[in-house]
């Protein structure tokens, strides 16, 4: 696998974990949200297909760069 690609797949699920030492964790008063760096925030998903990504014409760059303009701050890859 290529660098490029493994970064482009593994920056989601760290960047939280690497920006604070601080866990997102469930908000104490409204399970239905989060609480990161003691403000709620809501988790924003896109959710692609593993093949689309393993896809050589995916446009990885294109793609991340579109869910950070459209405000989404998390993604997850299915295998199924």
């Amino acid at each position: 696998m290529k660098a490029p690609l493994r970064a482009a797949l593994l920056v989601p699920f760290l960047t939280l974990s690497l920006l604070s030492a601080d866990p997102i964790r469930q908000h104490p008063k409204n399970p239905h949200w989060f609480e990161w760096q003691h403000r709620t925030i809501a988790l924003i998903t896109s959710g692609e297909h593993y093949g689309s990504v393993l896809n050589l014409d995916f446009d990885y760059p294109r793609y991340l760069q579109t869910l950070a303009d459209d405000g989404i701050n998390s993604a997850r890859i299915t295998f199924w």
